[in-house]
């Protein structure tokens, strides 16, 4: 059918004005994923340096950043780095899973589970009835 994107194939079937209209509404609703990806960069930045980098910095840096690989290695590159990144994803939560288990489904030592919960039993003390009325009747 000779189709890259998804403006080709509305301009295909409805024309010209309906491809270019398409490619807006997907450039703005691309914005807010975006200014997601940057700003999750941007803190990883400002972490990783103990805020030597600020977080204002550190956006503008990922966005030079995946600019230039994109820019000089193309469709290529990014679909490297998602490769990249999907290893690294899987390659993590196969840790995560080894760690939970070595340390009894904990994920650091520190923390303590919390003790199960007791049933109420007859030897204890009773709560007192929500409307306010004694729980056996005086004789």
């Amino acid at each position: 059918m000779d189709l890259l994107t998804i403006g080709d194939f509305y301009r295909k079937r409805y024309g010209r004005a309906m491809e270019l209209g398409t490619s807006v509404v997907i450039a703005i609703s691309y914005l807010g994923w975006t200014a997601a990806q940057l700003t999750a960069l941007g803190l990883v930045f400002s972490t990783l340096t103990g805020g030597a980098i600020s977080l204002q910095t550190g956006i503008i840096i990922s966005g030079v950043i995946v600019l230039a690989y994109t820019i000089w290695g193309g469709m290529w590159s990014v679909a490297m780095t998602d490769l990249f990144q999907s290893v690294m994803i899987i390659l993590g939560l196969r840790d995560h899973r080894l760690v939970r288990r070595r340390h009894g489904g904990r994920a650091r030592q520190g923390h303590r589970a919390r003790p199960p919960r007791r049933e109420s039993s007859s030897s204890g003390p009773r709560a007192a009835p929500r409307n306010g009325s004694p729980s056996s009747p005086r004789s």
